[in-house]
């Protein structure tokens, strides 16, 4: 086994975890070796959403962005089914919404996570469909946009209603 063969069958978690490793234990020379070690240490973050150097701790709610940019709906739909495959009635509704508004994944994440913490961990056709409307008329494409919308529509009001 060559060692192309070797990097494809290992998880993408041993993968990252080699590449700190690596980075970490590069001997630099010179402030120009240091600049393209700094650049890769930022380009694998953005690639893998893993600090490979600790400089801060990030907040929760930038993990939970992270999360749900890297996340496809249905392995969030999972999570929320405590990693078991989701119902099929979920799955069917969650495509639809897709196939409707044409939504972004990662903004379909962030409508599948407020409809479930907002509605007992359960997809309501109803409030999906509205959400989803409301996302798509105000051009909602990223998941940054997405919760920042959730932020002002939703707030701490838990009551509120969805409007198209």
């Amino acid at each position: 086994m060559d060692n192309k063969e070797n990097l494809v069958n290992i998880s993408d978690k041993e993968k990252r975890r080699t590449l700190r490793i690596l980075l970490n234990q590069t001997m630099v020379s010179t402030p120009e070796e240091k600049e393209i070690i700094e650049k890769a240490i930022m380009l694998l973050n953005d690639r893998w959403g893993l600090p490979l150097k600790e400089k801060e701790s990030p907040t929760k709610e930038a993990l939970l962005i992270k999360q749900l940019k890297l996340t496809t709906p249905y392995e969030l739909l999972c999570e929320f089914n405590g990693g078991f495959e989701p119902s099929s009635n979920d799955v069917s509704l969650v495509v639809k919404i897709k196939d409707k508004y044409e939504l972004e994944d990662e903004v379909l994440n962030v409508l599948i996570y407020c409809t479930m913490l907002r509605n007992n961990f359960k997809l309501t056709k109803d409030f999906v469909f509205k959400l989803a409307a409301s996302l798509k008329a105000q051009k909602v494409g990223t998941v940054e946009d997405a919760m920042e919308y959730a932020k002002v529509k939703f707030g701490k009001n838990k009551s509120e209603s969805v409007e198209k």
